[in-house]
């Protein structure tokens, strides 16, 4: 009878549900552009972009000089600028203008001095004309970057304090011009002979005009090898956090490798095209794992205008394409096919109760709830078996698996000592389930789950990540637990100097016990285990940032989301979300901020825990919660 009546239940939940097909969302916003180069604009240029679009690269980068478009003051001629972008408008590319140099009627450049676009301006506000007349112009274009490598003297005679000062008067031109624009820093060089080797600090710390206040976007570029370009954005990523503009996107506006073998310097890329191509293939996605969020290839087509980068083109000089052209279109294809795939896809996964969940009858709750992905119980290494029952109940209900795997369990798991064993396990493991996410192990930063070091973790997560990308299945931590996500973007405040925010954040996500010992040695010591954790992730090549969350507060949320993003450069996801409460407002809430923020896949504690509260009740009617959750996915996503 019992049986019987959670069918009844069961079905009454199916035909509230509507079972049609979310629509097939469209693609995401491509990662990779390209760099036109230094005073090209000629008659290649229209088929050589037709040549860009058809590789898959969405992003130009051009410098529109003021001299060209401004030769006297206030007269202004985009002629030749309309024509481009209407051609990029065409292609469905998007551009990213560079805005600067200095004509010679404002140049603080000696009489007569042949370098004088790269000076500051006699006059800030004349320049600042120039960026809001340029930005008015060109309504559609949404990113804009202030001058190009102002790190370097070949490119800006001034002073940090004066470049702070034109990048301040150019943000706040951009902004009145048209308030939706982004502004990037010029992308700095980071090495050569500079202006400043502390020119980022100078600039971030300016007294009148700090720049952490007149850029949206923080912009470098790097021609190195894969170590050197590391500790570059390292760098770049603790300068921010140390002057408060850590949460800021990095992009990399030019990377690029020559084709010219008596320019190829790095060992192991020697050889020609060839070699370049390899360089390419191996460079730029490297970036992206790093964290850049854009990545621009220098550039488009070789010419002799670049001095030191002749030969840098995806392009020769008569628009062949080279072999870096075929590796960078085959880039794009892999690293953006799974970007694409869940553009506007229903993120939404569930754990249900075991007892629930092991009978088709059962597991059409989490169908019935709206979810596409399920949780099972986790898998343990050292019980392997071959099989397991809510993996088969849930993979013939058409719901795609996050999947959690331990070494050992189901008390606290004992890392791996053979990690040659431990592959071929979870080989077999992933063999037989096909995950759409392997997830390593569960709160990987809490003693009750995990008895290895940050160390030993790191270990253990690069041999999984090496097992699951060897069969095209994405991986990700086991999830840090919420508390110590909250702590750590505490941390990131007080680190900041922003201690009002500290103090803000920590009054809406923690509870009083813990606000109470957010001094004492061991918050200290899980803030230092969670950094190093973070920096695992990154070191092991996990596709994900994953985390645990039952935090109420839907701005918090916001926060703890745009500090893993900002510290490792990952997508975020939860494979654990959740509430306390009965509350079916809290969980309306909570959904639409994870689709607000873009978080891929995002599964719901739907079982009851010691604190949480699930979304259905153990015969599988739905609760409050459960009808809200169904109700959102449906609104949100249609069926």
């Amino acid at each position: 009878m019992k049986l019987i009546a959670m069918m009844a239940v069961i079905l009454s939940v199916l035909i509230a549900y509507l079972t049609d097909s979310p629509t097939e969302p469209g693609p995401t916003e491509s990662s990779w552009g390209v760099s036109l180069g230094a005073r090209v604009l000629d008659r290649r240029t229209p088929p050589a972009l037709e040549l860009a679009a058809q590789a898959g690269i969405q992003w130009l980068r051009f410098t529109m000089g003021q001299e060209r478009v401004e030769p006297r003051r206030g007269v202004f001629d985009f002629g030749d600028y309309d024509d481009l972008v209407a051609r990029l408008r065409t292609l469905g590319l998007r551009p990213l203008i560079t805005l600067g140099f200095t004509p010679r009627w404002n140049s603080t450049a000696p009489p007569g001095d042949p370098d004088h676009i790269f000076f500051p301006p006699q006059d800030y506000d004349a320049f600042g004309e120039y960026v809001y007349e340029s930005i008015r112009h060109f309504p559609d274009v949404l990113h804009w970057e202030i001058w190009n490598e102002p790190d370097l003297p070949g490119y800006w005679r001034g002073t940090p304090a004066e470049y702070a000062r034109l990048l301040a008067v150019a943000y706040q031109a951009v902004k009145r011009a048209n308030p939706r624009a982004q502004v990037l820093l010029g992308g700095l060089a980071l090495g050569g002979r500079r202006v400043d080797p502390d020119f980022l600090e100078d600039i971030l710390g300016d007294p009148r005009f700090p720049a952490a206040r007149s850029f949206d976007v923080m912009n470098f570029h790097t021609y190195s090898p894969r170590a050197e370009t590391q500790r570059k954005m390292d760098y770049v990523r603790s300068t921010l956090d140390r002057f408060g503009a850590g949460s800021k996107p990095i992009w990399v506006t030019e990377t690029g490798y020559s084709s010219d073998p008596a320019a190829q310097r790095h060992t192991g890329y020697r050889g020609g095209p060839e070699a370049q191509a390899d360089w390419l293939r191996d460079h730029l996605p490297y970036l992206r794992q790093l964290g850049a969020a854009k990545v621009f290839w220098f550039k488009l087509y070789d010419s002799g205008a670049d001095r030191g980068a002749a030969c840098h083109g995806l392009l020769d000089e008569s628009l062949r394409p080279k072999p870096a052209y075929d590796a960078y279109r085959d880039v794009i294809r892999k690293q953006d096919a799974a970007r694409r795939k869940f553009s506007g896809q229903n993120p939404f996964g569930v754990m249900l109760p075991s007892q629930l969940v092991r009978s088709s009858q059962g597991i059409q709750v989490a169908k019935a709830l709206g979810a596409v992905y399920f949780r099972p119980s986790s898998i343990f290494l050292d019980r392997w078996n071959g099989r397991s029952l809510e993996c088969d109940v849930a993979l013939r209900a058409g719901l795609r698996l996050v999947l959690t795997v331990r070494n050992s369990g189901p008390s606290a798991t004992v890392p791996p000592r053979d990690l040659s064993a431990y592959r071929r396990t979870l080989g077999q493991v992933l063999d037989t389930y096909r995950p759409a996410v392997l997830a390593v192990e569960n709160e990987e930063n809490s003693a009750l789950f995990y008895t290895g070091t940050p160390e030993e973790y790191a270990a253990q997560l690069k041999a999984a990540c090496q097992v699951a990308h060897a069969r095209g299945i994405p991986c990700t931590n086991g999830g840090l637990v919420g508390t110590l996500v909250a702590l750590l973007v505490y941390d990131h405040y007080r680190q900041a100097g922003q201690w009002a925010e500290a103090e803000d954040f920590a009054a809406r996500a923690l509870p009083p016990d813990v606000r109470r010992q957010l001094a004492s040695p061991r918050a200290q010591e899980q803030i230092r285990k969670g950094k190093a954790l973070l920096a695992a992730y990154r070191a092991a090549g996990v596709d994900y940032v994953n985390f645990h969350w039952y935090i109420a507060d839907t701005r918090a949320l916001e926060e703890a989301v745009a500090y893993l993003r900002a510290q490792t450069g990952l997508p975020v996801i939860t494979n654990e979300i959740g509430q306390w409460t009965d509350d079916p407002n809290q969980t309306t809430a909570v959904m639409s901020k994870i689709v607000q923020l873009g978080l891929p896949i995002a599964v719901w504690f739907g079982l009851d825990g010691p604190k949480a509260r699930g979304l259905v009740n153990l015969d599988g009617s739905l609760r409050p919660t459960g009808e809200a959750f169904q109700r959102f996915i449906l609104s949100t996503f249609g069926r």
